[in-house]
């Protein structure tokens, strides 16, 4: 079927038909969009709008409903205890440059997903905004993905301007922040820990299936250790050894994904690590590859990736690790190779977890009824829909918070000023771990 063909009629909620040609993807991959799955539409995660009282900060919050349980990446505990979470804001923007103005207009963007009690998604405000300044109408709705905890954000608007801007604020509960030296003794720690029984535990459920079921550590050449968190540090460790590292962005893509590749090309970066690792452990304990993004970065560290665009002045990057399952309790904990050292530990709470990989190419079918492709190892998804052509994009990125960047200041006060369940959803949690607020 063609692309056009395949997008003539496309409804926008229950307003009249909507042809849409798709502007979201590579020319290569926009001419493979595949058709809508059988498979009735996927309802929304249920939520709701409660609009800004700020006047410096327009638009609504929309606000996940906790009480429905939206589901998680992961599903368990933490194996090692973090501290009181705490509240952090953040923004996600693109700019897009069309042929002329759209009479609709939608995005899918990746927001992050919940990881056990130690990072909650709590709610977004979406904003549209002109280049000379004037804000657009729009509405949000959480999409659930294929993969159980993957949520896309869709931003939905009327008439758009030629040229404008996409952003969504979120509010995350967070871990607090590790630093380094403290994960550095957590992850020591934790390597000589040996397990109380050689009983393992067998949960299916709140845990992602793994990518791999061969390998072992005698993929990367290493013996088992005596214990399995003995073998999982020197895993990050060799896996970390056996790449040296190249900021070339081919490396930060999915071209570079399977290991025995890796392997071979012996280059790169978080993304090869983590796949070295991630097939090393088949068998010694179960782990997933996720997709995330590393905060609070020294800006001057951040002008030898040249992704980075001139002026960008937020201090993170993209990044990916391991989550484990810890084989005797079933709770998880983090596994990076990419760190000076092996780090195994808790949620260190300066990274923020996107995603995981799908599993297979397929097409999201939400009740707004516009056909979102999703493809197997893309990394985040960024998808729109317009019914102009488009002239100009810029990926979406990470432009500010209230921990780092120039206008931390102003979203840690939108913050203070953000809806009271916000803390009432912090001071539950607490006090569930801690019994304080």
């Amino acid at each position: 079927m063609q692309r056009r063909t395949f997008l003539k009629g496309v409804v926008l909620g229950a307003g009249a038909a909507w042809p849409l040609p798709f502007v979201g993807l590579s020319p290569a991959l926009a001419d493979t969009v595949r058709e809508p799955s059988a498979k009735p539409a996927t309802d929304y995660l249920p939520m709701h709008q409660k609009v800004s009282q700020d006047s410096s900060l327009p638009g609504s919050w929309y606000i996940l409903d906790r009480s429905k349980a939206p589901p998680k990446l992961v599903d368990r505990p933490s194996l090692v205890p973090v501290g009181p979470r705490e509240l952090v804001m953040f923004e996600k923007t693109k700019t897009r440059v069309y042929r002329g103005p759209s009479n609709r207009y939608a995005s899918l963007i990746t927001l992050p997903g919940d990881i056990g009690d130690e990072q909650l998604l709590l709610a977004c405000l979406p904003t549209i905004r002109g280049k000379d300044g004037e804000i657009v109408p729009c509405s949000l709705n959480y999409c659930p993905g294929r993969r159980a905890g993957n949520i896309y954000g869709e931003v939905v608007a009327g008439r758009c301007p030629a040229e404008f801007s996409v952003s969504i604020k979120f509010v995350l509960l967070m871990s607090p922040v590790l630093t380094d030296d403290q994960q550095r003794s957590i992850a020591l720690t934790l390597s000589r820990r040996k397990p109380r029984s050689s009983r393992r535990q067998h949960l299916s459920r709140g845990f992602p299936a793994p990518d791999f079921t061969d390998g072992g550590p005698a993929f990367l050449d290493l013996p088992p250790g005596d214990t399995y968190f003995q073998t999982i540090s020197s895993v990050l460790e060799r896996a970390r050894a056996a790449i040296q590292d190249s900021v070339d962005p081919r490396f930060a893509t999915n071209q570079f994904m399977d290991p025995d590749l890796i392997r071979k090309t012996g280059k790169g970066g978080c993304v090869q690590l983590t796949r070295l690792a991630e097939k090393a452990l088949a068998g010694v304990a179960r782990s997933s590859y996720v997709v995330a993004f590393r905060d609070g970065i020294d800006v001057k560290d951040l002008a030898r990736y040249p992704s980075q665009s001139p002026g960008f002045l937020y201090p993170g990057l993209g990044h990916a690790f391991l989550v484990v399952e810890d084989p005797e309790s079933g709770s998880y904990f983090f596994a990076d190779p990419s760190k000076a050292f092996p780090y195994m530990g808790p949620h260190p709470g300066n990274v923020i977890v996107e995603r995981l990989l799908e599993h297979e190419d397929h097409t999201l079918v939400v009740p707004s009824k516009i056909p979102w492709p999703i493809d197997k190892g893309r990394m985040l998804v960024d998808l729109d829909f317009s019914d102009q052509a488009v002239a100009r994009m810029g990926n979406v990125t990470y432009t500010a918070s209230s921990r780092h960047g120039p206008e931390a200041g102003r979203y840690r006060a939108w913050l203070d000023g953000a809806p009271g369940e916000f803390r009432q959803v912090a001071e539950a949690v607490n006090r569930r771990h801690h019994g304080t607020r």
